[in-house]
C-alpha cells in the first residue's frame, strides 16, 4: 500500500478475517498440516524464511521462482527427502522428456530443485546435503543459446515506422537498446511491486545527449 491508499481499511479487514480462518484451521487437530521432511515442507520453509534468497530477489524473478516451485510441489511435494535418490530424480527427468517438455523447462525445474536442496543444506534439513551432492553431479542439458539477432537494417526499418507514427521516444529506446546491447527492460523499465524500476531516467543521460550512465539491473548486485 501507500499513504493515500483507499483500499487500506478493506485490505486490513480481509487480513484479519483470513488470520482468524488460519488460526481456526491450525487449531483443528484432525491431522498434520504439513508433513515434515517432505519437499512440500522444504518449499514452505524456503518461501517463508526471512533469510532465504527468495526474499531478496525482485518481484519478476520471484514470479519465475514460484512457477517452478509450484511445479515441483505438484509433482513431488509429498516425497520425503529421505526417499529422494538419483534413480527417483532421473525418473522424473525421463518422464518430462517423454511428455515433450522443453529443454528450457526441464533445466528450470531441476535448477530450482538444486536451489531448494542448497537451501535445505544451510538449514540443516535431513538428507538435503546428500541430495545437493547428487544434483551437483547430475547432467541436465542447458537450453541452446540464441543464434539469431536483428540486423542494423531491421532496426532502421523499425525506427522509420516509429517515426512515421510519431513514436519518437519508442524509436530512441530501440536505438539505445540495439547500439548498447541492452535488454528491453533496461531501457523501458518495468513495474516491480507497484513501482516503476530498472529503466533509463533523464538524470542518467548527459545534458548534451552524448552519453549516459546506468548500472544494468541484472548485474547491479555484482557491482555493489
Amino acid at each position: 500500500g501507500h499513504a493515500e491508499d483507499e483500499n487500506a481499511r478493506s485490505r486490513a479487514s480481509s487480513c484479519r478475517e483470513q488470520t482468524r480462518q488460519m488460526l481456526r484451521w491450525w487449531n483443528d487437530d484432525t491431522g498434520p498440516k504439513t508433513e515434515p521432511g517432505t519437499w512440500h515442507w522444504l518449499i514452505a520453509r524456503y518461501k517463508s524464511d526471512e533469510f532465504s534468497d527468495y526474499q531478496t530477489v525482485k518481484a519478476n524473478t520471484r514470479t519465475g521462482y514460484n512457477y517452478f516451485l509450484d511445479q515441483i510441489d505438484n509433482a513431488i511435494g509429498k516425497w520425503p527427502l529421505a526417499q529422494t535418490d538419483y534413480k527417483a530424480l532421473m525418473t522424473v527427468k525421463k518422464a518430462k522428456r517423454e511428455r515433450g517438455r522443453s529443454t528450457h523447462h526441464i533445466h528450470g525445474w531441476f535448477n530450482t530443485l538444486r536451489r531448494l536442496a542448497r537451501y535445505g543444506v544451510v538449514i540443516e534439513a535431513g538428507h538435503a546435503e546428500r541430495i545437493a551432492t547428487i544434483m551437483s553431479n547430475m547432467k541436465v542439458s542447458m537450453p541452446r543459446s540464441r543464434n539469431v539477432a536483428p540486423t542494423r537494417e531491421h532496426i532502421a526499418a523499425v525506427v522509420r515506422e516509429a517515426d512515421k507514427e510519431g513514436s519518437s521516444i519508442f524509436a530512441v529506446g530501440v536505438l539505445i537498446q540495439y547500439w548498447f546491447g541492452l535488454r528491453a527492460v533496461d531501457v523501458r523499465g518495468q513495474f516491480l511491486d507497484g513501482v516503476w524500476a530498472d529503466g533509463l531516467t533523464w538524470e542518467m543521460i548527459d545534458p548534451e545527449f552524448l552519453s549516459f550512465e546506468k548500472v544494468i539491473s541484472k548485474t547491479a548486485k555484482s557491482l555493489e
